[in-house]
């Protein structure tokens, strides 16, 4: 069977941050090898039905990009995490909306910065993907 309009765009916007050139990018998984480099995961969130009206059903959900790192010796934290923060923010939006949605919106980002004697860091990302489908049929965009 086909991938549902929701899976279809999960890949699109995977695709998309896999030109960050992550050292590993994976879908929900929280635990990686951070010698590598940038990790990252991404979690896709609750799917919400804005309205049905035509027989046309407009949804939503969040989809986040979960980042981890090492930083190096003399990198500043919060330059870094600003840093990556824009890179993500561009790669994902600049190429417009997604193909099979209809927005593709950032919506809020949470830096977590090293404790004391660590230099492991992690970034969230939080967009919104708005789409539509027929009602009942999450295989046929609407």
């Amino acid at each position: 069977m086909a991938d549902t309009i929701r899976e279809q765009l999960i890949a699109e916007f995977t695709a998309r941050a896999q030109t960050l050139m992550f050292a590993k990018l994976e879908r929900a998984r929280r635990a990686h090898d951070l010698s590598d480099g940038v990790n990252a995961s991404i979690w896709d969130g609750e799917d919400v039905s804005e309205k049905i009206e035509y027989g046309i059903q407009s949804s939503s959900f969040p989809i986040a990009l979960e980042m981890q790192w090492e930083l190096s010796a003399n990198e500043n934290a919060s330059t870094a995490l600003n840093n990556l923060l824009g890179n993500v923010v561009t790669a994902l939006l600049q190429g417009g909306n997604l193909t099979l949605g209809d927005t593709l919106r950032y919506t809020s980002a949470t830096p977590e910065y090293p404790a004391d004697g660590s230099g492991l860091v992690s970034l969230t990302v939080i967009f919104t993907i708005y789409y539509s489908t027929k009602v009942g049929d999450p295989y046929t965009v609407a």
